[in-house]
């Protein structure tokens, strides 16, 4: 479809409101998944980190428990 004039290619044969309506939703929706996306992974992240360092402590508490239960014992 060729259009005559830059009007004409907006109002795309009388069709333009729904036409450019629907890019706009799309853009958003793309715009709004990739920020989601990001912050998502940023939290999920930051919850993989907070959950392997309580790991960590309470490895690190469980050794220590068994150190001090081995030394009183002698």
């Amino acid at each position: 479809m060729q259009f005559d004039s830059l009007s004409d290619f907006l109002s795309m044969g009388g069709y333009g409101l729904y036409v450019w309506c629907s890019f706009g939703i799309f853009i958003f929706a793309m715009v709004f998944l990739v920020i989601h996306t990001f912050f998502i992974s940023k939290q999920l992240k930051q919850l993989l980190i907070k959950n392997e360092k309580r790991q960590q402590r309470i490895k690190d508490s469980q050794q220590h428990k068994q150190s001090e239960n081995g030394s009183t014992s002698l």
